[in-house]
């Protein structure tokens, strides 16, 4: 996943959308996963908190900026329409 995001630039913003919207979903897979193992074996949580937590907020902050920038192209061809 983090080779997938750090090569996201290379994609078109709706591209990296569907891109976060995957990785997010099997990270909150992971997460629930992790959390529920974690009371056996307390190494997990690192992993979790460490690790999948800042997936996530990544994930949303690059979302957030793909969404942004295809707004930014609706309204320049709203735009170049007149």
């Amino acid at each position: 996943m983090l080779t997938g995001l750090r090569e996201a630039y290379l994609l078109e913003p709706d591209q990296v959308m569907r891109l976060c919207s995957a990785f997010s979903a099997r990270c909150t897979e992971l997460y629930i996963h992790l959390h529920r193992v974690e009371g056996r074996d307390r190494q997990w949580r690192q992993v979790r908190t460490q690790q999948v937590e800042r997936l996530l907020a990544e994930l949303d902050r690059q979302f957030k900026f793909s969404s942004r920038l295809v707004e930014v192209r609706r309204q320049d061809l709203d735009l170049a329409r007149g």
